[in-house]
């Protein structure tokens, strides 16, 4: 399969907006995600604190608020007045303000049609808006593009509380996507449902990697050598990146772990033509967790590692404090504080250029007296 075979499209400028932790600002997150990523012409702001204060301001009548921006609080604290859902009445209206003329859809047998449901995202060149439910409670999602890979039809769905995009194979959607309400939106533009090259160039990314470490490692199952199973397995992603940037694992370890990252045993095989449930798009920013990259710069500097938050790490052999960030390509870390002998400014880096740098530099223990106690209280100087 070549990244061409990858027939998906979805709204490209739409970005991924997260409703705020225990608010009933789902509409208002989806609304604010339309408008920036379709660039419609909103009389309402773009913030979701905007949305809800326009709403606030010129739908509740009972409200003394008269203030436009009332829910957009420097400290980004929610004021209890601004947590309120939508009223259903009111959502063509509010979305009518916001740039998108908005209709109900009356026939809800339509989604059991999977063309029927591409059809509209053409037709309209915008999302379809859900009210569903979640937990009991009113909640409104996107389907924001579709894709299909062999004999699989997948669904992009945009959920606020769900901070991974990615595709939900579409008899799973049936399954478990309960619809109360659904609408059509338009807004007059260029045409916005585009092939997504974001998951073209994770693609390209992951058949480069595999490429790469296959002349290293020599990778003997031929199943781990698909793209097309690290684009659906998230921990088989973040293994291959791993393998990647690290020359000290061989080649059996990795197909080791990429065994428990499908979640299959050695006497079993991946179906060629499996429906995978999901195709993410995106992956989680740091995605590895704490504890994995801790151990990673354990094995590549052999020094005690301690965990200091949910994203740095002290090398205590060094003195040095580091943060990273997980990137697609490359991992970067930035040093906040250690011995300025060892030269490390308070940029990012990534992660293979700060392991050989200091593989060339001396642990503390090296330092005047042989004391690491000495040597830093003579060198360790915080970067400000």
């Amino acid at each position: 399969m070549s990244s061409n075979d990858l027939q998906f499209y979805c709204f490209l400028g739409m970005d991924h907006q997260a409703q705020p932790l225990n608010s009933y600002w789902c509409w208002a997150a989806c609304l604010s995600k339309m408008i920036k990523g379709l660039n419609s012409s909103s009389q309402i702001g773009t913030a979701q604190c905007e949305i809800v204060s326009h709403y606030i301001h010129s739908f509740n009548s009972h409200n003394l608020i008269t203030d436009d921006n009332y829910c957009c609080s420097e400290d980004g604290a929610m004021r209890t007045p601004c947590n309120i859902p939508i009223a259903q009445d009111h959502l063509c209206d509010v979305f009518r303000n916001g740039g998108f003329e908005t209709e109900e859809i009356n026939d809800l047998e339509i989604f059991n049609n999977y063309e029927t449901i591409v059809s509209i995202l053409k037709t309209f060149n915008a999302p379809i808006i859900l009210k569903t439910r979640l937990f009991q409670q009113a909640h409104m999602i996107l389907i924001t593009g579709f894709g299909s890979r062999n004999h699989c039809d997948y669904l992009q769905v945009g959920n606020p509380v769900d901070n991974n995009e990615k595709y939900m194979l579409y008899e799973n959607f049936l399954a478990n996507i309960h619809i109360d309400n659904a609408w059509t939106a338009k807004v007059i533009s260029e045409e916005n449902l585009e092939q997504d090259k974001i998951l073209v160039d994770k693609y390209k990314f992951i058949k480069e990697s595999l490429d790469f470490i296959q002349t290293q490692k020599n990778i003997e199952n031929p199943q781990y050598r698909n793209p097309w199973y690290y684009l659906t397995h998230l921990n088989a992603f973040s293994t291959l990146k791993y393998y990647r940037e690290s020359n000290n694992k061989d080649a059996a370890l990795f197909e080791l772990e990429l065994q428990n990252d499908f979640e299959i045993n050695t006497n079993s095989s991946i179906p060629i033509d499996n429906c995978e449930p999901y195709v993410y798009r995106h992956w989680p920013v740091n995605f590895m967790s704490i504890s994995q990259f801790s151990e990673r710069v354990i094995n590549d500097t052999d020094s005690e590692v301690i965990i200091l938050d949910e994203k740095t790490v002290k090398i205590k052999d060094y003195g040095l404090t580091l943060t990273y960030d997980e990137q697609l390509d490359t991992d970067l870390v930035t040093v906040i504080s250690g011995p300025l002998n060892y030269g490390f400014e308070k940029e990012a880096i990534q992660y293979t250029t700060f392991i050989s740098r200091l593989e060339a530099l001396p642990k503390l223990t090296a330092f005047k007296d042989n004391s690491a106690a000495v040597a830093q209280s003579q060198v360790n100087i915080n970067f400000s």
